[in-house]
């Protein structure tokens, strides 16, 4: 029997959290911060990131940076799974005027 004792993944990504807003124009692109994982028991642990844009729409991050096309706010998921597949999740908002 394995038993899988992982308690914690750890985000660090330079204080940005779920209360931050970081205000942008419409029509610029925002990157995106840089962000550190802590697994207890894991040293690779997958990080994803996505966008949810303003009318909700989940899209993959491929690189660093995106646009924000039209006004309103855009959520910044980071979503860590390990090898045992715990995840955990972390968000800011990007705030379109």
């Amino acid at each position: 029997l394995v038993s899988d004792v992982d308690t914690e993944r750890k985000f660090i990504n330079n204080g940005y959290n779920e209360s931050t807003i970081v205000q942008v124009k419409v029509g610029s692109t925002h990157k995106v911060q840089g962000y550190k994982v802590i697994d207890d028991l894991d040293e690779n642990v997958e990080v994803t990131k996505y966008v949810m844009d303003p009318n909700l729409v989940h899209t993959k991050l491929t690189g660093n940076s995106f646009k924000c096309k039209v006004a309103g706010d855009y959520r910044v998921y980071y979503y860590a799974k390990d090898s045992n597949g715990n995840i955990s999740t972390v968000y800011y908002t990007v705030r379109a005027i």
